[in-house]
Order: C-alpha cells, then structure tokens, then sequence
C-alpha cells in the first residue's frame, strides 16, 4: 500500500475523533485502504524471452537532404486587381451607382477644400 493511501486514512480518522464523527471517519479510512488496495497492479511475467543486450545492432545514420525549389508561386493575379461579389454575383453599374458616386466625390471635394481655406 502507498504511504499517501496510509496518510490520508490517519489524517480522516484523526479529524473523526476531533470532530466526533469516529464511524464516518472510519468508513473513509476503510475505504481509502481498500482503493489503496485495489489500485495495486500485479506484475505478470511474460513467457517470450526479451533479446538479449549483447546482440545490439549498430544504427546506420543517413543525412537529409534538402533542395530549395526556388520561390512559391503567386497566388494573386499579377497586378494585384481581385475583384469580390459579397451577393456571388456581378453587379451592372446603372446610372443611378454613378450618379451616387459622384456626389460622393463632389462632397469629398468640397470639404477638402473648405479645410483649405479655413
């Protein structure tokens, strides 16, 4: 049995008579030795005979050999233009994006200059 199962039954039948709980704390004693049994493993010795330690082949170590195969491919296009559909369909521009467009810039203008002369 482990020194731990043994401590931990002490230390439960110690706190009992302190407290006065003497048949709790001997049931929990009684069951920690009983797990503390319980856990112990038998070893079993197996028939196959193990290979001796004199019969010990050398290792045959081999370098790896590494070849740079040169830069990864782009997976962009080339001028770097990427275009996204969020609804997976291409919009057709329509008079009424240009001239929302186009506003946008008048005012974007607009106040750049007022930030100018200000």
């Amino acid at each position: 049995m482990k020194t731990e199962v043994f401590g931990t039954a002490l230390i439960a039948i110690i706190a009992g008579m302190y407290l006065g709980l003497v048949k709790i704390a001997t049931m929990i004693a009684i069951a920690l030795v009983i797990i503390g049994y319980a856990g112990k493993s038998k070893k079993t010795k197996s028939k196959e005979k193990k290979p001796s330690q004199n019969t010990a082949e050398e290792t045959v170590l081999h370098p790896v050999v590494y070849e740079d195969a040169g830069e990864p491919p782009n997976l962009y296009p080339e001028d770097g233009s990427i275009k996204i559909y969020p609804d997976g369909k291409e919009e057709k521009l329509t008079a009424q994006d240009m001239a929302k467009s186009t506003e946008a810039i008048t005012k974007a203008t607009v106040k750049g200059i007022k930030k100018l002369i200000d």
